[in-house]
């Protein structure tokens, strides 16, 4: 049984990564080695959207606040490093296929969307899709 639920999720996995859209290509695929080597969970396919962690328009806090920047876990948000996801733990690495690995540290969104932060509006707009996501087991 566990041999087939995994071919079914290399199948899936590798059916999301040769399909584009406007927004993205998928240049990595779960069968590249950091899933491979690395103990991963797939949670499901999300939405994946950008916001740039020190504009205080995209992540809700009012302008001159002290606290811009910070994430809901209370650590500084870097992009290309953390993400904003419900119903993970702070700290969490996840695993977006086309993105790479990051680490849950903001919160903000519905469940089932990834907010991916960002240096740049453009980069933003450049990583709005939807993407295979895995969470890393420990």
């Amino acid at each position: 049984m566990k041999k087939i639920t995994l071919i079914a999720l290399i199948i899936l996995a590798l059916t999301i990564c040769v399909t584009t859209d406007a927004y993205a290509v998928y240049d990595y695929c779960p069968t590249d080695a950091a899933i491979e080597t690395n103990p991963y969970k797939f949670i499901g396919i999300h939405q994946i959207y950008g916001y740039v962690p020190t504009d205080p328009f995209q992540c809700g806090k009012q302008p001159g606040s002290a606290n811009i920047g910070i994430g809901a876990s209370g650590e500084r948000i870097i992009p290309g490093r953390d993400v904003a996801m419900k119903g993970l733990s702070f700290g969490t690495r996840i695993f977006i296929i086309g993105i790479g690995e990051r680490i849950v540290n903001d919160r903000g969104v519905p469940k089932g969307v990834v907010d991916v932060a960002c240096k740049t509006n453009a980069e933003c707009y450049a990583t709005t899709s939807r993407r295979a996501v895995y969470v890393k087991v420990r």
